[in-house]
C-alpha cells in the first residue's frame, strides 16, 4: 500500500488536482482510499450513481459506453489519470463503465471530501 507522500505526489502530477497546495494535497491524501482490481472487474457502470472519482495509481483501466446495442470503447487510462469524476460533480448518474484491464490499483476521492477541501 502506498504511503500518504507517495498518494499526494500521484494527486500533484493529476491535472484535476495539480493547482493544489501541499498542505491541499496532503489533506486529500488523507482521506484518499486506496483501492485494488483484478483484471476483467468492473469499478462501476454506465448509470449507476456516482460520488467517487478515481486516481489510478498503476494498472490500465477502460472506460466503455452502450451505444445502440455496441459496446464502444472511450479511453484507456493509465498511472495518473483520473476518472469518475464528471458524475461525481454533476450528480448525475455515471455516463460510462470503467474496467480493469490487468491488475489495477487506484485511490478513490469521495466527493464530499474534495467539496469540503475546495470549500475550507
Amino acid at each position: 500500500m502506498a504511503s500518504q507522500d507517495e498518494t499526494a505526489s500521484l494527486l500533484k502530477r493529476t491535472p484535476l488536482f495539480s493547482g493544489l497546495s501541499p498542505a491541499e494535497l496532503d489533506e486529500l491524501a488523507q482521506v484518499a482510499v486506496p483501492r485494488t482490481y483484478e483484471a476483467g472487474q468492473v469499478v462501476f457502470r454506465e448509470g449507476d450513481q456516482g460520488d467517487t472519482c478515481f486516481v489510478v495509481r498503476f494498472g490500465a483501466v477502460k472506460i466503455t459506453r452502450e451505444h445502440g446495442g455496441r459496446t464502444i470503447a472511450l479511453a484507456e487510462l493509465r498511472a495518473g489519470d483520473t476518472f469518475g469524476e464528471l458524475s461525481m460533480f454533476g450528480g448525475e448518474v455515471r455516463s460510462a463503465t470503467a474496467q480493469a484491464l490487468e491488475p489495477t490499483a487506484a485511490v478513490a476521492l469521495l466527493a464530499g471530501d474534495i467539496r469540503r477541501l475546495l470549500a475550507g
